[in-house]
């Protein structure tokens, strides 16, 4: 409304100043008209006093909680440099559940992101090329905490735990030296 005022009323003004200059008799408005332009004003300028501006407040983003965790550890393989592998952390609880990464030649660490918390078997594939065989598995076994001894016959896969927003460390590959049909055969 204050717009449609603005706009208007330099019109008045210099319609009123034509008129005076032409030599024109401005019009005297009649008592109804004044009471009309003063009635009109009045409402405009009550419409603006009562009108509110309410501004809606942007909601504050929930900063959540990672649901994920990490697994991060070494890579030993009985051999002078270490191959390329395909890693894989099984779902225990979730038979045929899996999350994988590859490493390239010589990588002596890895660590795979993104992994739902829970518990989880490790284990290492050769990828084979550059002299070094295919389809070899190693694992984090048992037998690693014994000392990968010939006396740590216990080769059985240990359970890793992933915890949402951590990183599980010291999840060392160095079991190459199971019997074979130990481990679960790499998928496909």
């Amino acid at each position: 409304m204050k717009k449609l005022l603005f706009y208007l009323l330099p019109g008045f003004i210099i319609l009123s100043l034509a008129c005076s200059l032409t030599g024109q008799i401005q019009p005297t408005p009649s008592p109804d008209l004044k009471l009309m332009v003063d009635a009109t004003l009045t409402a405009i300028a009550n419409a603006t006093q009562s009108t509110e501006v309410v501004l809606s407040e942007t909601p504050t983003p929930e900063i959540s909680m990672p649901e994920t965790g990490s697994i991060t550890g070494g890579l030993d393989y009985p051999a002078e440099w270490t191959p390329p592998f395909r890693i894989f952390v099984f779902d225990v609880a979730n038979p045929g559940v899996y999350f994988s990464i590859e490493t390239s030649l010589h990588d002596r660490t890895y660590q795979m992101d993104n992994i739902p918390p829970g518990t989880y078997h490790v284990v290492a594939y050769t990828i084979g090329g550059d002299g070094y065989p295919e389809g070899l598995s190693g694992g984090v076994t048992k037998a690693i905490a014994c000392g990968l001894t010939s006396d740590c016959s216990d080769h059985s896969l240990i359970d890793v735990e992933v915890t949402a927003g951590n990183v599980t460390s010291g999840v060392d590959i160095r079991d190459w030296y199971a019997p074979e049909g130990t481990f679960p055969p790499e998928p496909n």
